[in-house]
């Protein structure tokens, strides 16, 4: 990595300064950076990274709840270290949303290979179950968000895995990552509570 923390932070700042809006969501991507080798190995002579940052306007208001089908064509792999990394690899995701939009859902739940549900296609899962908040835990193949870390403590939800049968006696549930949350009203075609999003759940993604 070529720059130190001050020059990146020095490079952020000057991006929000120079497009001046006063809410929003800032992206910093990092790539390894171009070769003149051909392939997907990393080339022996040293390369410089790419360090892309992109910033967009966030209205920080809530969603209307989303309806969710659970994934048949595509599997979260839990024994991957890649899970648990927020990359730019998104194949599996793509999928899963194509898959849900086809069978009319706005967004897909998707298992892992041991069968349990652990997460929407860009989000975290939270369910609200015998009135009791569970989140599935990072072993399961779970990306640890920004906005998951806060929820947990917020709604004193309890890490474990998630069942299909979990999913079908689930009262309500929500989805959340970094841009905010959104309440789910429909899980595989059953109709869930709708959980207004409260002005300190929106808080989260202030600071």
């Amino acid at each position: 990595m070529p720059f130190d923390d001050g020059a990146l932070e020095a490079g952020l700042l000057t991006l929000i300064e120079a497009q001046g809006h006063r809410d929003a969501s800032l992206r910093l991507t990092m790539s390894r950076g171009p070769s003149q080798a051909r392939g997907i190995w990393p080339p022996a002579s040293p390369v410089t990274p790419t360090v892309l940052a992109t910033l967009s306007p966030f209205a920080g208001t809530p969603r209307p709840p989303i309806s969710l089908v659970t994934a048949r064509t595509v599997r979260r792999n839990e024994y991957s270290p890649l899970s648990r990394i927020k990359s730019m690899s998104y194949g599996d995701s793509i999928l899963a949303r194509r898959e849900a939009e086809s069978r009319g859902a706005d967004d897909a739940l998707m298992m892992n290979s041991q069968g349990n549900i652990v997460c929407a296609t860009v989000g975290n899962l939270f369910l609200r179950v015998g009135k009791a908040w569970i989140t599935p835990p990072i072993v399961d193949g779970v990306l640890a968000g920004t906005a998951r870390r806060r929820l947990i403590p917020m709604l004193g939800a309890d890490e474990r895995s998630i069942t299909p049968a979990d999913l079908a006696r689930a009262e309500a549930g929500l989805i959340s990552n970094s841009l905010g949350l959104v309440g789910i009203r429909e899980a595989d075609g059953r109709a869930l509570e709708e959980i207004p999003v409260e002005d300190r759940m929106l808080a989260l993604f202030e600071e």
